[in-house]
């Protein structure tokens, strides 16, 4: 779902992009014990043999600032606001234009980042990676999300958006090849379970009981606006809700949270 492609949204996907990742609100907060076993689980994978790693779309650096006593790390982040909270060396640049040499890492680190990237520029930020990184890749993002589900309506000029600003979903499958020139060597689907509804359920909760999921940080590409409050719902809603609770007592909608692969660079024969 690309929420950006109409005549009445934004001309400037960039512009928009930076002005959503500027909110100080997503940034320089406590993190919760399931972030911090993401981390964990994150620096875990990390092969013994890494010296250098590039942490592309490092945020606040919650995980670089974790690999500068044991690690040559840079982070790199198009927000300067994240930025101000990372402890290790930093660049502000995108990830589809990275300001370093050929192979110039040993890994590249890219952690909830991919799935917030528009067709060609997660093409672009693809090959950089391929590019920069010498022996490895480690990716985490959601685990095969459902980009409805998590999408709202701004009340304003009712534009359907996700209020994450997530373009991507990822399945084990895709990441399998997502790096032609990688191979998958690890994987592991990890976090707290999630609870996510049946697709025609949920159609009919939105489009005819008006109840759409909300954000603090939602901001709409369309007009700028942040009221995306959510309506209570009406009759519909509760009913529908029902019919889903009943269903997932018998089959439950249930999945891991996030998913994490790590890719070895191919050898040439």
């Amino acid at each position: 779902m690309n929420i950006l492609t109409d005549s009445k949204s934004v001309k400037n996907l960039s512009n928009y992009c930076s002005l959503y990742y500027e909110q100080s609100d997503f940034w320089g907060g406590t993190l919760t014990d399931v972030q911090q076993q993401r981390i964990s689980i994150t620096l875990s994978f990390i092969p013994n043999n890494v010296k250098t790693i590039l942490d592309l779309g490092c945020g606040d650096g919650r995980i670089t600032n974790e690999l500068i006593d044991q690690y040559d790390v840079i982070g790199i982040d198009m927000s300067k606001e994240a930025l101000k909270y990372v402890k290790a060396k930093k660049t502000l640049a995108s990830v589809n234009q990275v300001p370093f040499k050929d192979h110039s890492f040993d890994l590249v680190l890219s952690s909830e980042v991919i799935e917030h990237l528009p067709d060609k520029i997660l093409n672009k930020a693809i090959e950089e990676i391929q590019r920069l990184s010498s022996k490895y890749i480690l990716i985490s993002v959601p685990f095969g999300e459902n980009l409805y589900e998590n999408s709202t309506k701004c009340n304003k000029c009712r534009k359907l958006f996700h209020m994450n600003l997530h373009f991507q979903s990822y399945s084990k499958k895709r990441l399998a090849s997502l790096f032609p020139d990688f191979k998958l060597i690890n994987s592991a689907v990890f976090g707290p379970w999630v609870e996510y509804s049946s697709n025609i359920l949920l159609f009919f909760v939105r489009q005819l009981g008006g109840k759409w999921p909300t954000s603090n940080t939602a901001l709409c590409p369309r007009c700028g606006s942040r009221n995306v409050e959510s309506k209570r719902g009406n009759l519909i809603v509760w009913t529908i809700e029902r019919i889903n609770w009943r269903i997932a007592r018998v089959y439950p909608f249930k999945k891991k949270s996030w998913i994490i692969a790590l890719y070895e660079r191919k050898i040439k024969s």
